[in-house]
């Protein structure tokens, strides 16, 4: 009886995600893409060398008497930390399965509309936070378009519950089993110093997070990167024959769908598995939450400076994932998931040192996740509750990413497409109404 509970609170929920994940918004959001490139001049190619000179040259940072307050590249990286994640590095194995090599095409060419989504949901974020509380992002910009009361309110219980389940539950259970077939440690004991450790950053403050989460991004993305780049350099060959059959695939009918689906949908599981992840999570609204705590450089200059992190996200992982896929000929040999990544991981590490770099890959990626989202999820429960006691939330955090380590969470990865679509709805709306104060913004920029 239980089992058939389950089967059936399943097949409701992946209905409701697919529906809410259907063509409507998949065109919606990629018009959004367009009308904000056309709007902003082409921002993402014009901007594009100026995004990482901010990046590796920051601008002078305002002292701020807010100790919640963050600097931009604190900003910069927490949005990096949130954005790759399990979501992103397994979900472009289920990808490959689902839509095969036309699927990086697609990747490839909708990801040119996501930054200038990012630029305007960082820009908007700066330009109306509240520098007293150091609260930024959709909450506050949102209060400016016709219905905002409703609105945040809307946005932040959304983005609460996606933190619960997606940002501690869903990653905590990746990071145990990982941690399990390591250290063949039982899940409640994990489950407990998970809890624990996840205690210990939250009660720290906004400090306490972004120390936490510089130590785990250089350890993640280094290692991502060294581990891919001797995949493609042991399998050089067929690099090029890849890229041939990623376009090739990619302008046939029968990738279309396959392919827009990797791209558009965030963090969302179809059949059980992990859909896919827009790695870039532009227009979820986090990268403005995290940047609208950010003190110290003029709104234009965050919101340029936040679109190498969607570069990075989305071409540097999820695209490089998928030629790697493709040039070691793992790609359509039946495995999806994590099976995938070690399959590919394999052929120039061998299967146990495939499987150790692919499940350590997979812990951090869940720790950095679950770090960036504790900033995430208490600002917009501040916002909420209009109350800066977080204690209760840090509870609800720490108590998910107990349940989330100990139980199956194959329900949950349909649950969170539905409060993600719901965000990207209010926030590109949002944004759009916006889109002509956020041009005023980049022409009149100083600081260029």
């Amino acid at each position: 009886m239980a089992n058939m509970t389950i089967a059936t609170l399943d097949s409701i929920v992946a209905s409701i995600s697919s529906f809410m994940w259907g063509w409507p918004l998949i065109i919606g959001v990629i018009a959004s893409g367009i009308i904000m490139t056309v709007a902003l001049g082409g921002i993402q190619f014009t901007r594009f060398f100026d995004a990482w000179r901010y990046v590796f040259a920051p601008a002078a940072e305002a002292e701020s008497k807010n100790s919640e307050a963050i600097s931009p590249f604190q900003a910069f990286i927490n949005v990096l930390s949130a954005s790759i994640g399990n979501g992103a590095f397994v979900g472009m194995a289920v990808a490959m399965f689902l839509g095969g090599p036309g699927a990086a095409f697609w990747i490839f060419i909708f990801g040119i509309l996501y930054m200038p989504i990012r630029f305007c949901e960082v820009c908007a974020s700066s330009l109306f936070s509240d520098s007293k509380s150091a609260l930024g992002g959709p909450m506050i910009y949102l209060k400016k378009v016709p219905g905002g009361s409703v609105l945040t309110v809307l946005y932040a219980i959304s983005i609460i519950i996606y933190t619960f389940i997606g940002g501690s539950a869903i990653q905590c259970n990746s990071i145990a089993i990982g941690l399990k077939n390591i250290t063949h440690i039982s899940l409640p004991i994990l489950g407990v110093l998970l809890f624990l450790f996840f205690a210990y950053i939250a009660t720290g403050g906004s400090q306490r997070i972004m120390w936490a989460a510089e130590k785990i991004i250089p350890v993640k993305v280094g290692l991502f990167f060294i581990a891919l780049i001797c995949v493609l350099i042991y399998n050089w060959a067929g690099i090029i024959p890849a890229l041939k059959l990623i376009i090739q695939s990619g302008l046939s009918l029968q990738s279309l769908s396959g392919g827009l689906i990797g791209i558009t949908i965030q963090q969302s599981i179809r059949w059980g598995l992990v859909q896919t992840i827009n790695a870039t999570e532009s227009g979820v609204g986090t990268a403005g939450i995290l940047f609208g705590s950010a003190q110290g450089q003029s709104a234009a200059r965050n919101g340029i400076m936040a679109m190498a992190a969607t570069f990075v996200s989305n071409y540097l992982v999820c695209f490089v994932m998928m030629l790697a896929f493709v040039a070691t000929g793992t790609w359509n040999n039946g495995l999806t998931g994590i099976d995938l990544v070690i399959a590919m991981l394999s052929t120039t590490f061998g299967c146990t040192l495939g499987s150790i770099i692919a499940t350590f890959l997979s812990i951090a990626f869940g720790l950095g996740v679950a770090v960036a989202y504790i900033f995430i999820g208490k600002q917009c429960w501040i916002s909420l509750t209009k109350n800066n006691n977080t204690t209760l939330f840090t509870v609800l955090f720490c108590l998910s990413a107990f349940l989330g380590a100990i139980f199956p969470v194959a329900t949950a990865w349909n649950l969170i497409a539905v409060p993600i679509a719901l965000l990207i709805i209010i926030n590109l709306g949002g944004l759009l109404y916006l889109l002509p104060q956020i041009k005023k913004s980049l022409t009149t920029m100083k600081d260029a």
